[in-house]
């Protein structure tokens, strides 16, 4: 006798997933020759961007950037039905990007969803720190933008390589009562936000430019909780 094998799928509401090291426990198929899947479930065009979505609570969370604005998308997971959208003004590049406009362009940093007040959090290419309230149909809770509150300067030229201001790629990071943000300002590369009202609450020592990684990287030592960062000079 065969019997079904009922298909668990882990949520993966962050960057780098839910134990943030880029390991999913749900089977790939590839192991009883199923992968690739035959065909796709479903499929959705969103603009331009390199955000990459998350899943949680049986919904995916995305956004992506087309004509003036970004759009943050809520979508079932299983059928694809788009459930709620919102949109706000916002340039395809950051404003103080520079040089390679080939190579991107749109949402870079992946967006982030708590568990435990059900909010999502998305960070634009121009410092737009949003967070959203799915329950409501995505409305808009808190907002902050980087360049205006904090006047980022341009990231400087370093090095041979010369290296490029892309604007804001970095994923938030969901930490207890904070979402911690890599602004990259003079009072502090980090910033620790209130995740319920947008309220700052610390800035870094480490005052270095930003860095362009894909997140945050949450991390024990000596039994402190700690966060590493790549900034454009130092980790």
């Amino acid at each position: 006798t065969v019997r079904p094998v009922e298909a668990v799928a882990d949520d993966w509401p962050f960057w780098r997933g839910a134990s943030r090291n880029g390991v999913s426990t749900e089977d790939s198929g590839w192991d009883h020759k199923a992968w690739p899947p035959a065909e796709a479930l479903w499929e959705v065009q969103l603009g331009e961007g390199a955000s990459a979505p998350i899943v949680a609570d049986g919904k995916v969370f995305t956004f992506g950037w087309a004509d003036g604005s970004d759009t943050v998308v809520s979508f079932d997971a299983e059928t694809g039905q788009r459930l709620w959208d919102q949109s706000y003004p916002c340039p395809k590049y950051g404003r103080r990007s520079d040089g390679d406009k080939g190579l991107y362009s749109g949402s870079s940093a992946s967006p982030a969803f708590d568990p435990d007040t059900g909010l999502l959090y998305t960070l634009s290419t121009d410092g737009d720190l949003n967070c959203w309230d799915p329950a409501r149909a995505g409305r808009r809770v808190w907002h902050v933008n980087f360049y205006d509150a904090f006047d980022v300067p341009q990231r400087p030229l370093v090095g041979s390589r010369r290296l490029r201001d892309y604007g804001y790629t970095a994923s938030p990071l969901i930490h207890g009562e904070w979402l911690i943000a890599e602004v990259g300002d003079d009072t502090g590369n980090l910033i620790g936000f209130d995740k319920r009202t947008g309220k700052q609450v610390w800035t870094s020592q480490s005052k270095d430019p930003a860095g362009h990684t894909g997140g945050l990287v949450p991390l024990t030592v000596d039994g402190l909780p700690c966060v590493a960062v790549l900034t454009i000079r130092n980790l």
